[in-house]
């Protein structure tokens, strides 16, 4: 799902709720996070602590691609952000 609208409203998380009533089998993955407005963050985050239905157990995935900025990294700061990941 993209990061940038609102989580509850889309189809995914609407199936999610209907098939998955316990959030047992479902996870999220989000697109796109550059994209967020401040009211998109937010609401992601609620979601992301459980504040807001549905409740998946599986959890949140946020995914986002390189920048063009990120080709060429020292080998440090590859290494930070793998360890980030962990």
């Amino acid at each position: 799902m993209q990061f940038d609208v609102d989580v509850g409203k889309q189809q995914p998380m609407i199936l999610a709720s209907k098939f998955d009533k316990n959030g047992t089998r479902t996870m999220a993955i989000f697109t796109k996070p550059e994209l967020a407005t401040e009211r998109a963050k937010r609401i992601v985050t609620e979601h992301i602590w459980g504040k807001q239905d549905p409740v998946l157990k599986l959890g949140y995935w946020i995914v986002t691609t390189r920048r063009s900025d990120d080709i060429g990294m020292a080998p440090e700061v590859v290494q930070a952000r793998e360890h980030l990941v962990e």
